[in-house]
């Protein structure tokens, strides 16, 4: 029988580091019983309470499809009202420091997997990456969403996020990895819009031999603190991964 192993891992960013500003990813996984549910979310730069925007749309994800009865009866209008129900949050929260809800702008990127079906869901930049037809390759489910100018992109709070949020339900595959903006020079290929599967084959391998979740998130979270990593980005960095190993 198999069953899913999951790490997730936020780390600040160097660039963070030496402005004094907190770390603006946020991620998590969660499994109830048989349903995988994880999610990543980057906070805007330049929104001011981006950080707990970030941690409220990846717990509220988490909380809105925990007890999921059908992953492949997932359609827009689930993802609408999940989105709206989000926002609502948020403005409360909003509301309750005197701000604006603009003030929590973050994306949101997140993966619902039954043993059969896997949804996946991404309002921003940062993507999902899963197993291509080709042994060892790999492929994105959704480019990042960037916008017309440099480092833009879309926000929950956007007022057009119920119309660019992107959904798809397909069967369910043996690994995937979520990631924020801040490892797209690393994995993603921009140019030629492919995945460079160096970067995580051997994650995915290791990760089939670690012995606990808690040991493989330890790993995951020094990885992303190394040096190796700090000198391509000095962004905030949020890395997912899940695969299926055997009982």
């Amino acid at each position: 029988m198999s069953k899913w192993r999951t790490a997730s891992a936020s780390v600040i960013g160097t660039s963070h580091l030496k402005h004094q500003t907190p770390c603006q990813d946020f991620s998590l996984c969660s499994l109830n019983n048989d349903t995988l549910i994880c999610a990543v979310s980057d906070g805007a730069g330049t929104a001011s309470h981006s950080d707990v925007g970030a941690r409220i749309a990846v717990t509220h994800f988490i909380r809105s499809f925990r007890d999921i009865a059908d992953v492949a009866a997932i359609d827009r209008d689930d993802m609408g009202r999940f989105l709206a129900s989000l926002v609502e949050l948020l403005d409360e929260e909003a509301s309750n420091n005197q701000a604006a809800v603009s003030d929590y702008a973050c994306t949101l990127l997140g993966v619902v997997a039954s043993p059969s079906r896997i949804a996946y869901f991404q309002i921003g930049d940062g993507a999902i990456v899963i197993p291509s037809g080709e042994p060892g390759t790999y492929d994105w489910v959704f480019w990042p969403q960037h916008g017309e100018y440099a480092n833009t992109t879309n926000f929950v709070t956007d007022a057009n996020a119920q119309a660019v949020f992107q959904l798809r339900v397909e069967a369910v595959v043996s690994e995937f990895a979520i990631f924020s903006d801040g490892l797209e020079r690393l994995i993603l290929h921009e140019a030629t819009r492919r995945v460079h599967a160096p970067a995580l084959r051997p994650i995915f391998d290791w990760f089939r031999t670690a012995e606990a979740d808690r040991e493989a998130t330890q790993a995951l979270t020094a990885y992303l603190e190394s040096d190796h990593i700090n000198m391509r980005t000095d962004d905030d960095k949020s890395l997912v991964v899940a695969v299926l190993v055997q009982d």
